[in-house]
């Protein structure tokens, strides 16, 4: 690290460790540092506004976790909606985030029939490592595969249509599990038939 000067230019002088403690932006608090390859990466160009917004929300959970608990950090629809991020995009943006490499959805989280909260849906950033009992999994880094706008957006096509037709095919089914418990519901008649003795 190089000092600087007045204006704010670094000199060729290296820092001492009493400037580089003062240089430190987050000195009290939890932060994720980005890197170049990364910002300037064809799937972050990609990505959505409210993608990114769901990104960074991401990212809170795991500072607020200590940044140990990735892999299973819980964010559930209402956390990404006091985030600021509409509820109807939500589904969208994690998709766009997992088509490009960006998270691992470990866990698909679920309503209880009652309409009760069930359990939240637990995620993974890819470029961060995983802590785990037995050791470290190193980051994955997904979302370097793609090399160029086009693959990457492609890639988010692709990966929308086929996450329509699965949600379709569970909206389908849930829907036909209610029907079948509201015909189940309804008292049985005896169907009597004329003429029988």
């Amino acid at each position: 690290m190089f000092k600087a000067d007045k204006t704010g230019r670094l000199t060729t002088k290296i820092a001492s460790s009493r400037d580089k403690k003062m240089a430190r932006q987050w000195p009290d608090e939890p932060f994720i540092q980005l890197g170049l390859s990364f910002l300037a990466s064809p799937a972050w160009k990609e990505l959505s506004g409210n993608a990114k917004a769901v990104f960074s929300r991401l990212q809170i959970e795991h500072m607020e976790h200590g940044g140990n608990e990735n892999g299973r950090l819980p964010c559930t629809y209402s956390d990404f909606e006091k985030y600021g991020v509409r509820r109807k995009s939500i589904s969208k943006a994690l998709d766009e985030l997992e088509a490009l490499g960006f998270i691992q959805i470990t866990r698909k989280g679920h309503l209880r029939p009652e309409g009760d909260s069930g359990a939240p849906s637990l995620y993974r950033i890819t470029y961060l490592p995983v802590f785990r009992s037995d050791g470290v999994d190193k980051a994955t880094n997904e979302w370097r595969r793609f090399e160029s706008i086009a693959d990457a957006r492609q890639a988010v096509a692709k990966y929308h249509e086929r996450a329509s037709y699965d949600r379709a095919i569970r909206y389908d089914k849930r829907r036909l599990n209610k029907i079948r418990t509201d015909v189940k519901s309804f008292p049985r008649k005896k169907i009597i038939i004329q003429g029988a003795l």
